[in-house]
């Protein structure tokens, strides 16, 4: 005598299973990530607006140390020291002559971005782009 009669499953759900497999089994095929082609062999200056040795290059050194690896394309990264003037020196060339692109990047003393409206005008001049469509 039979107790229990087990059922089988349902077409519907040997269905679902098959569709599964099928997907778990195909690969994806994801475009390709625009932030890593543009900084796949790139190397990105930190500048450091003072001297070697000090805590801003300190700081400098041990984020191009590490960066790299969390940034898509894992772009190599280079530290030049740019001392000059309280770090006005770094600052200006990042504003004036650095490329637009996210390759230069800078550390600099936290005061300096009030610099201009508190000193000289040949500073306040210093900061500003020599005309109006050399800053993007």
């Amino acid at each position: 005598m039979i107790l229990f009669k087990r059922r089988l499953a349902s077409p519907a759900c040997a269905g679902f299973a098959a569709v599964g497999v099928l997907l778990l089994t195909t690969a994806p095929v994801w475009p390709a990530d625009p932030v890593a082609e543009f900084y796949s062999g790139k190397t990105i200056k930190v500048l450091v607006g003072f001297g070697a040795g000090g805590g801003y290059d300190l700081y400098a050194r041990t984020l191009a140390r590490y960066m790299g690896r969390y940034i898509p394309g894992n772009p190599t990264f280079v530290v030049q020291n740019m001392p000059g003037a309280g770090g006005l020196k770094a600052v200006s060339y990042l504003y004036g002559l650095a490329p637009k692109d996210g390759t230069v990047l800078a550390t600099f003393a936290r005061g300096i971005v009030v610099e201009p409206l508190l000193s000289r005008a040949e500073v306040r001049n210093s900061m500003r782009p020599s005309s109006p469509g050399s800053v993007a």
